[in-house]
């Protein structure tokens, strides 16, 4: 699963931690911010963690 713009537990993330190991979770967010009160540079660095987390769902298992 991946999870864009969450840096916080959410309830998905306890849910997830209960199915163990075969189940994982790309989630990468160093911003708590929401995107609408975002910086133009802070834009940019999400920008690229987002490309990162879709290059991890295509990625050959």
């Amino acid at each position: 699963m991946v999870q864009f713009l969450k840096g916080w537990t959410t309830g998905e993330m306890k849910f997830i931690a209960s199915l163990g190991p075969c189940f994982q979770l790309f989630s990468k967010k160093e911003n708590d911010k929401f995107s609408w009160g975002m910086t133009e540079e802070e834009m940019g660095g999400i920008k690229g963690e987002m490309r990162i987390g879709l290059n991890y769902t295509m990625r050959p298992s």
